[in-house]
């Protein structure tokens, strides 16, 4: 019977190759989903800006189109 190769000369202090890779995932799903969290909140900041600037945008058109028609 094979034994593991992960398991060969392996400190009590050293985790197993499974252990690090699980590790490594983990921490690098974490790192994405930082990048994700700042990404959407810099999306959300563009869209209400957005959003701002079209309200600001359609009142300066609904002022101009109101001094055209007489209506200030």
């Amino acid at each position: 019977m094979k034994k593991d190769p992960s398991t060969l000369n392996q400190s009590c202090d050293q985790p197993s190759r499974h252990e690090q890779h699980l590790h490594h995932s983990i921490t690098d799903f974490h790192i994405q989903s930082q990048y994700h969290m700042k990404l959407a909140k810099i999306c959300k900041s563009i869209t209400n800006s957005n959003a701002a600037l079209s309200y600001v945008t359609g009142l300066d058109f609904y002022a101009e189109s109101s001094i055209y028609e007489g209506k200030q």
